[in-house]
């Protein structure tokens, strides 16, 4: 479990340093609230968890992609062309009771965002069209 913080934070496989967590810091500067962020040993996988009362799904959805593929969230494909952003900010908008999980592909990352406040990116094998 890597939890955010810029000093030296421990993961399942060591320690990492700051410059390890620097873009992944500077994705997660979109989301604030997020507190916890697992990168499975296999690398394939990556969780973050957010608050939903304080930032919307879309964006914590972009900071894990970004995050997970040691991007620039800038010069992502734009999240709306995969799902339709205002209706995913909607579902995960607090106050619900529901649980709730929504799936979908991002190029060749599938993506998962539950409640409460959780947003998974797996690699795939296969690449898809939106």
């Amino acid at each position: 479990m890597i939890h955010r913080n810029r000093s030296t934070a421990s993961s399942g496989s060591g320690s990492r340093s700051r410059d390890d967590d620097e873009l992944e810091g500077g994705a997660l500067d979109l989301v604030p609230s997020a507190t916890a962020l697992d990168r499975r040993a296999d690398g394939r996988r990556y969780e973050l968890e957010y608050d939903p009362s304080a930032d919307p799904a879309s964006q914590a959805v972009v900071a894990a992609v970004a995050a997970f593929t040691e991007t620039d969230p800038a010069a992502l494909e734009p999240l709306h062309a995969a799902v339709d952003t205002d209706a995913l900010d909607a579902l995960f908008r607090p106050p619900t009771d529901a649980s709730r999980r929504v799936a979908f592909r991002y190029g060749r990352l599938e993506i998962t965002v539950g409640s409460p406040g959780t947003v998974t990116v797996t690699e795939t094998t296969v690449e898809t069209d939106g």
